[in-house]
């Protein structure tokens, strides 16, 4: 899965958490749903109610919540990861056509929502748009650094289009925020157990 991330951003930080605001530059959204809003606002904007809510970990130290919304063999599908502040970072959606559609078709539509893409590529796997912080690589498109970015890729051998927003500070944030609470638990299990009888 391709990601992204987002410009302009202030960073307060308070008691050892992170709260964060952004301006995105390009406003760039998945049928409405725009990157930096809240779990439950995202949640109650999508379009199916078959959740399925986890905690992915990377290491003990660094993880995120996933809510996946709806199916893989359904016709759209969605997934949303957000941080331990339940800020969202990251907005997937998946279209599965019974058909192959006309791309020039779906081409001139996401062209007149979001403009002409600023990165484009074709490999033999997929077709791929991307607006924002994007950069080509040998495999399709992922993000560029840590500014927003949506990459739209068509799977040739699945006639699936996949969308996926993106924003890459806020995960670094929530992953500083991680490390830190790790690291304060482990200091307040430490002093515990440093208590003994004398």
């Amino acid at each position: 899965m391709f990601v992204s991330s987002v410009t302009g951003k202030s960073i307060i930080v308070l008691c050892t958490l992170f709260f964060v605001s952004f301006s995105y530059g390009k406003n760039l959204d998945i049928k409405g749903l725009h990157l930096g809003k809240t779990y439950e606002e995202i949640k109650e904007n999508l379009p199916c109610r078959d959740f399925s809510e986890r905690r992915s970990e990377k290491t003990k130290v660094l993880y995120v919540y996933i809510t996946e919304c709806g199916r893989y063999e359904d016709k759209e599908s969605y997934v949303i990861s957000y941080d331990i502040g339940k800020k969202v970072f990251l907005i997937s959606r998946r279209i599965r056509f019974s058909i192959t559609p006309n791309r020039e078709k779906l081409k001139k539509q996401l062209i007149q929502k979001y403009g002409e893409a600023d990165t484009t590529n074709s490999l033999s796997i997929s077709d791929n748009m991307c607006w924002g912080d994007c950069k080509a690589t040998t495999i399709g498109i992922s993000n560029g650094g840590k500014e927003e970015s949506l990459i739209v890729s068509f799977i040739n051998y699945e006639d699936t289009l996949t969308f996926d927003l993106h924003e890459p500070l806020l995960k670094e944030i929530n992953d500083k925020i991680n490390v830190q609470k790790t690291k304060e638990k482990l200091e307040l299990m430490q002093l515990k157990a440093s208590n003994i009888e004398l």
